[in-house]
């Protein structure tokens, strides 16, 4: 899909982050040259790469608005905070700033209806998962403390965030070895996060499936698995 722009000579070209258009049409994603991080966009068939900002030198997180007319992302250095520009790179605007005035805010993620969006602050005790008006007001955390969260993702109905977070028994985790990463979910209004995976490695980045793409569905209640023991137990119960 991506393999630097044809006219351009510099080595370092990574990508990273993508996300797809609500249509399915497009990927955005994010790519670093010589230092700075912007936001691309690209079609499906690797054709018309468009690169869709030029502030600031740390563009990270793409994350499309349900009706595929806008993207949010986040923007750290001078200026960091939550963005959102059209779909075509135009009329960036920032919608929130620095969270307590501490650390970027970066990973935003729009609920279902847009009305509300998610994304990582710090507030001087480790990154944790807010949620707040599209404006930046109202905001609230629904990660536990000193967990060090990040990569929150609403599930389609509304009503549930799941992330990924230090577990909580070890102490200092960015420090300790020992430390590994878990994947959690809240409820929207609020309540004790609850930790859904519990093997021994880290676990990162959660992404909901919609219901009507297994013919075994999971949910939230549903333990840890591989897909491939979902269609034997399908299979046996036939």
């Amino acid at each position: 899909m991506t393999n630097g722009p044809e006219d351009d000579f510099d080595p370092v070209w990574s990508a990273f982050s993508p996300a797809w258009s609500p249509d399915g049409n497009w990927i955005a994603f994010v790519a670093e040259r010589i230092g700075e991080y912007h936001i691309y966009k690209i079609d499906i068939n690797g054709n018309n790469l468009q690169r869709l900002t030029n502030q600031g030198k740390f563009n990270l997180t793409p994350a499309w608005f349900p009706d595929g007319q806008s993207i949010a992302f986040g923007s750290g250095g001078v200026g960091s905070g939550i963005y959102v520009m059209d779909a075509d790179g135009k009329h960036p605007r920032q919608i929130i700033k620095l969270l307590h005035g501490v650390g970027p805010s970066l990973n935003p993620a729009w609920s279902p209806d847009g009305k509300q969006i998610a994304c990582v602050g710090n507030d001087g005790d480790g990154n944790d998962i807010y949620i707040m008006d599209t404006d930046g007001q109202n905001a609230r955390r629904i990660s536990l403390l000193g967990l060090w969260s990040d990569n929150p993702a609403w599930s389609r109905d509304g009503k549930w965030i799941a992330y990924d977070a230090y577990e909580a028994e070890i102490a200092n985790p960015p420090d300790n070895p020992n430390a590994v990463r878990h994947i959690f979910i809240v409820s929207v209004k609020g309540g004790e996060p609850r930790q859904i995976t519990q093997h021994p490695v880290s676990n990162s980045s959660p992404a909901w499936v919609p219901g009507s793409f297994f013919s075994v569905s999971p949910t939230v209640d549903t333990q840890t698995t591989l897909w491939g023991r979902l269609k034997q137990v399908e299979r046996m119960t036939q």
